[in-house]
């Protein structure tokens, strides 16, 4: 669970965060992956040229030390996962304080947290924070529905694409090289700013693209050959991940019949609601279902409420929710890949282990803590994983979940390609024609 401590700083964004599943314990699932060792992720981007003198970042200094002392103070385990705490602070104190600007200072935060090798420690910007709070929330905000990867050092790509979102409009695609910015370099663009990721995790770092006003003019590339670039003008649209969810949902027609689709970005407030109404409504008659599950978490309370539409009624049927609420019985199948965390990552074990799903993609990210938001002094909000939440008895974090079908899904130069998706059709398919015969 994540919460925000209480603060006259921002009372708009002074919410409960859910990030994690508190369902209890559970049964085991299998052996853990050890060979997922942590790298620090890159930093921001970095920001436009400065000043040649600039002075320190106000708050740098004391912002800092109320970071290490709330990560002392607060880490779900009190031996710090091992780490020499004074000595990280020595280590990373003094890049810190010397930061001029606002992402300077968080990426020596970063640097910092990494240290520990957790999820759900991180430091955000203002804005990020409050875009996290309103999707949780089911509200929506001005956005480009883009998320971008940072696949190596200075080549950054399209990861994710809201349906219906401005990016895909524009004709972007997912796996599309993002090579300018308002002429200037990613990593070099104002318009970039850290997703708010867990830098002591592995793989790669995500971005959005915040808006700053006006339309933003992004060169691309669809394949290895340069010749592929072209340019294309991006304009927020206000929306939310709910509304994609909405916008994603279609039909397959193969030759064993009709494959729903619907791809949930969060589990957030309403997300179960919106899902039954669609099975009952766009999807209702379809001979199977996949249901996306790549990307983002979300909150706890929404992985029981999903997981209810697809088993068998209990009860006498006198509450409202029995009687207005489908059970779901064909053939399912729940796609994951490596950034799936949190509540969605308790969601495709419970499916898996209950066998109400196939669960088809990638290991998912290993990423299930309770946490909660810190204000710090500089504006920037500090999220520390609080207690430790095993599924069922097994400690996700640091471990995933395991896919029944693996599929691997680089994400540079997919050229439109959606192999997981496409594989989860194909799996859906094969159970359909098994129970044909």
């Amino acid at each position: 669970m994540t919460r925000i401590a209480s603060s006259p700083l921002s009372s708009r964004v002074a919410l409960l965060l859910v990030l994690v599943v508190l369902l209890g314990a559970w049964t085991s699932l299998g052996a853990a992956d050890a060979s997922r060792v942590a790298e620090p992720r890159s930093p921001e981007p970095r920001d436009a040229p400065k000043p040649p003198v600039a002075a320190p970042l106000p708050h740098a200094a004391e912002s800092f030390d109320r970071c290490w002392e709330l990560v002392q103070e607060r880490f779900y385990d009190s031996e710090l996962h091992g780490v020499d705490w004074s000595a990280a602070r020595e280590r990373h104190r003094s890049r810190a304080v010397a930061a001029t600007t606002g992402r300077e200072f968080r990426d020596a935060l970063r640097g910092l947290l990494a240290e520990l090798r957790a999820s759900h420690l991180t430091v955000v910007a203002p804005e990020v924070f409050e875009m996290m709070a309103y999707e949780l929330r089911d509200r929506r905000l001005e956005t480009f529905g883009i998320l971008i990867e940072e696949s190596k050092p200075g080549f950054f790509f399209v990861r994710d694409l809201y349906e219906g979102g401005p990016g895909e409009k524009a004709g972007m695609q997912v796996g599309d090289r993002l090579v300018l910015l308002e002429g200037l370099a990613p990593d070099s663009s104002p318009w970039m700013i850290n997703a708010g990721y867990d830098p002591g995790l592995p793989g790669p770092t995500l971005y959005f693209l915040r808006p700053l006003g006006g339309p933003l003019k992004v060169v691309t590339q669809r394949t290895r050959d340069e010749r592929s670039r072209r340019t294309v003008e991006l304009r927020t649209h206000r929306m939310n991940a709910a509304d994609a969810a909405r916008n994603s949902v279609r039909v397959f027609d193969t030759d064993r019949g009709r494959i729903g689709y619907i791809h949930l970005w969060y589990c957030s407030r309403g997300i179960d609601m919106l899902l039954s109404s669609t099975l009952s409504g766009k999807l209702a008659g379809c001979d199977g279902l996949v249901v996306d599950l790549r990307g983002r978490g979300g909150r706890p309370e929404m992985v029981a409420a999903i997981l209810r539409l697809f088993r068998e009624k209990e009860g006498n049927g006198e509450d409202d929710r029995d009687r207005t609420t489908p059970t779901w019985s064909a053939p399912t199948a729940f796609l994951i890949d490596g950034r799936s965390r949190s509540a969605k990552e308790a969601l495709a074990f419970i499916a898996k282990e209950d066998s109400l799903a196939t669960v088809v993609g990638e290991r998912s990210e290993g990423a299930v803590l309770g946490a909660r938001f810190f204000p710090l002094p500089d504006g920037s909000y500090l999220e520390i994983p609080v207690i430790d939440f095993p599924v069922r008895g097994v400690r996700l974090e640091g471990r995933g979940v395991a896919p029944d079908v693996r599929v691997d899904m680089p994400i540079p130069f997919l050229e439109g390609v959606d192999p997981i998706l496409d594989r989860g059709v194909e799996v859906i398919v094969d159970q359909l024609r098994t129970s044909s015969r």
